[in-house]
């Protein structure tokens, strides 16, 4: 009876992970793919059509459309980002935290306003990336989904990968690509437990894509075979040249956010939409995703000058985006400064010649330059492999991705999704046990196992007082709790005729209680006592934690980190 329940529960644990993957994948594929179609019908709408009827080869018309769209756009994204009382827009980077730590779980309502801003942005012609904003989107349908009734027991780190790889499936139709992106970028750990339920959530978005949207590729490549020997030097020097464009992205984004308050909200935004607006007239290619232009690189149909044109005008464009407070992504910039980057490079090359035929260089500079930003060079040349369908063009492509990823780890950082949550004073690099005791804090673990007396009383009853509840140490507190100090045992058996309060010692460890316990454990390290007060800002004496409740949760905080990565 007892096997026969057993492989019952096995049976429909089984069939719960297998529904609960597919149901992300159905969700995000739907969702994917009608935000990537809402953004390109809306820009063609604003962009083609409207400009073709109203504004016909009239600069001035073609301008205040642009004006007039972008503006309202930029309204709408302030408005939307008063809904968040000051907090700043979730993106990849929320995901990639709420995915090493249960203690920084996703917040549904500031994801669905910050996909409502994207949303806003990109279809108005901002010059910013839609992959982003995708990948977020599936991290929050993940982590709604965790959160369903008939939801099986897993880690929000699977949660949040079955999200985020269906999302990148639906969006490119690379489902191999999307596992190893959720593993690589997102999860940053394997774990066979987390395998399955991650592959069939991104295999089933991009078949429903399909069925539903049509099977083609974001990008159809036309691949040829290519002799990767020859050109190994000239690739090798195309991924030092594309590090310095990807570490050029990211300090200035990073620049721009700095110096948004030089200029007030209102002001900033009136003259970024001017100024794009006038790039766009100018130079339409520039606003917007810009996909039909990386075709026309990669198609190589464009000239050197025309080129060099659209990488300074979308480099501009991007950074004038962000300055203006539009919502977006950069893997998309980074695929269309990275093109630009890798055309330019072979135009050199061809001057002195030795350009290299065919794509390939292109494809290497998008594939490195994006591979850069999002930190994730594994999953890019397994992109490139199912974009273009060709073994010889991902072989060369990883030359520049890792030359260039190295650099760019050496001397900048992992990501640009690192770098904001450094800026926010957490540091993956530390490992999971360390960014799940930093989330943790010291109230969590306090207690009130202590003896307390007042600080007018005598050593001799403060010394009955410790006898009395089997502790070597006494908290000296008002009869409001506000804590005076602590006495140690030892010091009154020598001095029972002085006062408790003359004895207090002046340097000992005191916690509050928002303190972190990987704070609190370094702190700790010298510490030789019974127990460490936890006082708050005003002085009172919350509680006490001992070392053996910081080794504790050591041991509990590892003992959970090893069951995430191991099971």
């Amino acid at each position: 009876m007892r096997a026969g329940t057993g492989n019952a529960n096995f049976i429909t644990s089984i069939g719960i992970t297998i529904a609960s993957s597919l149901f992300i994948g159905a969700v995000i594929a739907v969702l994917a793919n009608g935000f990537v179609n809402g953004i390109s019908l809306l820009f063609e709408l604003h962009q083609t059509k409207m400009s073709e009827e109203v504004a016909g080869h009239n600069w001035f018309v073609q301008f205040s459309i642009n004006i007039c769209v972008l503006g309202l756009a930029l309204v709408g994204v302030t408005k939307l980002k008063a809904l968040l009382r000051g907090d700043s827009w979730q993106g990849p980077a929320d995901i990639i935290l709420a995915s090493h730590t249960d203690h920084a779980a996703v917040d549904l309502k500031k994801g669905v306003v910050a996909s409502i801003a994207s949303f806003l942005s990109l279809s108005s012609g901002a010059s910013l990336g839609q992959y982003g904003p995708i990948v977020h989107l599936g991290g929050v349908v993940g982590s709604w989904a965790r959160q369903t009734r008939f939801a099986p027991k897993w880690g929000a780190d699977i949660w949040l990968g079955c999200g985020v790889a269906a999302a990148i499936s639906a969006a490119f139709h690379a489902p191999i690509a999307g596992i190893i992106f959720a593993h690589e970028a997102i999860l940053r750990h394997f774990s066979a437990k987390a395998a399955a339920p991650i592959s069939i959530s991104a295999i089933s978005a991009s078949a429903l894509s399909a069925w539903l949207f049509g099977g083609d590729r974001l990008l159809v490549m036309s691949a040829e075979s290519v002799d990767i020997l020859p050109h190994l030097p000239l690739l090798l020097l195309g991924g030092v040249i594309f590090a310095l464009v990807a570490i050029s992205i990211m300090k200035m984004n990073f620049l721009c956010i700095a110096h948004q308050d030089r200029l007030g909200p209102v002001s900033r935004g009136a003259v970024v939409v001017v100024l794009l607006a006038l790039l766009g007239t100018a130079l339409p290619d520039v606003l917007g995703l810009g996909l039909d232009t990386l075709k026309q690189l990669i198609a190589q149909d464009l000239i050197v000058t025309a080129v060099l044109l659209l990488f300074c005008f979308k480099f501009v464009a991007v950074l004038l985006s962000v300055y203006g407070g539009f919502v977006g992504g950069y893997f998309s910039p980074a695929l269309y400064l990275g093109a630009a980057a890798g055309s330019l490079l072979n135009g050199v090359y061809a001057a002195i010649g030795m350009g290299i035929a065919g794509p390939l260089l292109i494809i290497s500079g998008m594939a490195a330059v994006s591979a850069c930003v999002i930190g994730a060079p594994v999953a890019v040349v397994v992109l490139v492999l199912e974009l273009t369908m060709s073994y010889d063009f991902a072989v060369g492509a990883m030359i520049c991705i890792v030359t260039a990823s190295f650099i760019a780890h050496l001397s900048y950082g992992h990501s640009l999704f690192d770098k904001q949550l450094q800026n926010r004073d957490i540091d993956l690099s530390a490992g999971r046990v360390a960014l799940s005791l930093s989330a943790q804090k010291v109230s969590d673990i306090m207690h009130q196992g202590f003896a307390f007396a007042a600080p007018d009383c005598s050593a001799q009853q403060a010394l009955a007082c410790l006898q009395k509840h089997h502790k070597s140490e006494i908290y000296l507190v008002n009869k409001d709790r506000r804590y005076r100090g602590k006495v140690l045992g030892i010091q009154l058996d020598d001095q029972t005729t002085a006062p408790a309060s003359a004895l207090i010692d002046k340097n000992r460890l005191s916690f509050t209680p928002d303190l972190s316990l990987l704070t609190a454990i370094e702190q700790a390290a010298d510490f030789v006592g019974e127990s460490i007060p936890v006082v708050t800002s005003d002085g009172i004496l919350a509680g006490v934690v001992t070392e053996a409740d910081l080794f504790a949760a050591f041991l509990q905080t590892q003992k959970n980190i090893t069951a995430i990565e191991h099971g």
